[in-house]
């Protein structure tokens, strides 16, 4: 990466800490996260948000997203939310032998494996989250899934205007055109046995991958990379 994409970024805060969620949850393999209350339970105090300003970095990755819809907005794994930007694209893989583990059919089988998204995919992994219509909120990390479902929905199809990253704990807000904004912090200590946490992935028709991390550091390269091998640099 150039070194102009690694330029300090200005950032304040103010709050240091943020008030405890209430409910637990860990990674992929873990178990899910429990249901919370509607969009209007109060864990997300927005006095204590940090404050961020445009980053070079955000400025490096984002800026072929700009002015594109996010389509194919979803509620994934637990909390975790995954939307599409860009062209779609269909991937057929080679035909191979696939394992049925149905009652009564054969052990294997022949069969392939189909890929549907963008060239751009966007993952909110291990963190809290907000999403909000002009300044109201919608959904939140605890948010019940029926309530999640709707507001991702109302999400999908706006067009993504800008993404602030603040470098000292990536804390970030993409913001959209129809009003909309998602912002992501940190979750509370305890959420998760493994620290520190990947907040989002940005995943590249490539195959590289943008990962960002809640200690203010970030990662670009083959998403097929050893952990052993990722590089890891400041935010700013």
């Amino acid at each position: 990466m150039p070194p102009s994409a690694l330029a300090p970024v200005s950032e304040s805060s103010s709050c240091d800490a943020f008030p405890p969620a209430s409910c637990s949850s860990e990674c992929l393999s873990k178990d899910e996260r429990s249901s919370g209350a509607g969009a209007g339970h109060r864990f997300w105090d927005a006095a204590c948000v940090p404050a961020s300003v445009p980053s070079s970095l955000a400025d490096t990755f984002f800026d072929p997203l700009i002015g594109l819809p996010a389509w194919m907005v979803r509620r994934g794994h637990g909390s975790f939310i995954t939307m599409e930007f860009g062209e779609p694209h269909l991937q057929v893989d080679q035909v191979k032998e696939k394992r049925l583990r149905i009652e009564g059919a054969p052990e294997r089988a022949l069969g392939r494996v189909t890929r549907f998204g963008g060239s751009w995919h966007l993952w909110v992994y291990c963190c809290d989250w907000r999403l909000e219509l002009d300044g109201v909120g919608l959904a939140h990390t605890e948010s019940d899934e029926t309530t999640v479902n709707r507001a991702l929905g109302f999400l999908d199809g706006q067009k993504l205007r800008e993404v602030r990253i603040n470098p000292s704990n990536a804390a970030t807000t993409f913001t959209f055109d129809l009003g909309c904004t998602l912002s992501t912090r940190p979750a509370p200590p305890g959420t998760y046995e493994d620290r520190p946490t990947e907040q989002w992935f940005l995943s590249e028709r490539d195959g590289d991958v943008l990962t960002v991390r809640e200690d203010g550091a970030f990662t670009h390269g083959p998403g097929s990379a050893k952990s052993a091998d990722e590089i890891w640099r400041p935010l700013g």
